[in-house]
Order: structure tokens, then C-alpha cells, then sequence
């Protein structure tokens, strides 16, 4: 993720890639998985430059246990986020 990413268009950006990619048809699998990917990339930088809870919520739902270590590790994830994650996951 590009560090002049404009702040006022992160919420939508979230939005989107935690939305499941469709089509006209339906579910859109290749696209979803590209989505998840882009998702996974883009979680680091995403989380360490949201403050909103919610938004913050809507992103943990979609990393993974080691992931979510390692965001810990770097302080990006902290305990205002236990809430969020305990939401989705156990303990």
C-alpha cells in the first residue's frame, strides 16, 4: 500500500476488500481470492494507519492466528483490539 494513500478514501477501501467478490451470477471465486490476497497484503499497513474501531474490527475478522501474532509483535495490533478479535476467535 502506497503511503500517499489519501485518508478520506480508506473507508472505502476497507469496504471493499473485506466485502466477498459477486457477480451478476453469484459468487465470484477467483475474484474473492484475489481479493483475499490483496486483503492479506494490505492488512499490515491498513491496521497501522486506522484508528476506527469499527474499521479496525471489520479488518481483524479476516487475519488469520499467525497473522494476528505477528501484528501483535509489532504493536500494531494492541489490546483495544482484544474485543474485535476475541469477538471471532477464542481465547
Amino acid at each position: 500500500m502506497c503511503e500517499d494513500f489519501p485518508k478520506e478514501a480508506r473507508k472505502t477501501v476497507i469496504e471493499v476488500l473485506c466485502t466477498p467478490a459477486t457477480t451478476p451470477n453469484g459468487f465470484a471465486s477467483q475474484a474473492d481470492r484475489w481479493r483475499e490476497e490483496a486483503l492479506t497484503a494490505a492488512l499490515p499497513a491498513l491496521l497501522a494507519r486506522t484508528s476506527a474501531k469499527r474499521l479496525r474490527g471489520r479488518l481483524l475478522v479476516h487475519a488469520d492466528e499467525k497473522t494476528l501474532a505477528a501484528l501483535a509483535a509489532a504493536d500494531t495490533v494492541t489490546t483495544a483490539d482484544v474485543p474485535n478479535v476475541l469477538r471471532h476467535r477464542r481465547a
